[in-house]
């Protein structure tokens, strides 16, 4: 049926978790775009004189963006 599919829609129980790799694609793009949410704590302390309303708001987009892609 799935002849033309990648090995984990051909056998979905043997997908990534079979694999001995840790990272997605190599360590620092893991950091860069996995781990984003870590940039905005020294964002909001480098613009200290942001609006706590603004920050609030940046940070629940930033959320929503993450928990839906």
């Amino acid at each position: 049926m799935f002849h033309n599919a990648g090995p984990i829609v051909q056998n979905p129980l043997s997908g990534p978790a079979d694999s001995d790799k840790f990272w997605i694609n190599g360590f620092s793009w893991d950091l860069v775009w996995i781990f984003s949410g870590i940039w905005l704590f020294p964002l909001v302390l480098f613009f200290e004189n942001l609006n706590p309303i603004y920050a609030a708001a940046v940070f629940l987009f930033w959320i929503g963006h993450r928990i839906s892609s």
